[in-house]
């Protein structure tokens, strides 16, 4: 893998996408292809009374379900477009990218 493209997509793996918010509140990563159980288990997103734990918990939830996807499609745009690097759009991608992933 090229530097450029190790900058991307390195850092620490997490729950492969897509992520969903199911009826209960609680984020899931995907269901097990071999089983027809639900999807895993990654967070709470809701109270034992099935509220939100924040004012803005289904716009978060959403949001946060989102993530594995805009993270992967922010490093694909990041390759495929010429982006000046160092430039304020290229250090902003990179440093979002590095706070999702860790590196």
């Amino acid at each position: 893998m090229p530097t450029w493209e190790r900058i991307y997509f390195q850092g620490k793996a997490h729950t492969p996408g897509p992520w969903e918010i199911d009826d209960y509140g609680t984020l899931r990563g995907p269901a097990p292809e071999d089983e027809s159980t639900a999807g895993q288990h990654i967070a709470d997103l809701v109270d034992e009374n099935l509220d939100w734990l924040s004012p803005n918990g289904e716009a978060d939830a959403r949001l946060i379900a989102a993530a594995p996807e805009l993270l992967e499609a922010l490093q694909v745009l990041l390759m495929a477009c010429p982006v000046r690097e160092g430039g304020s759009a290229h250090r902003q991608a990179t440093d979002a990218i590095a706070k999702a992933t860790g590196s």
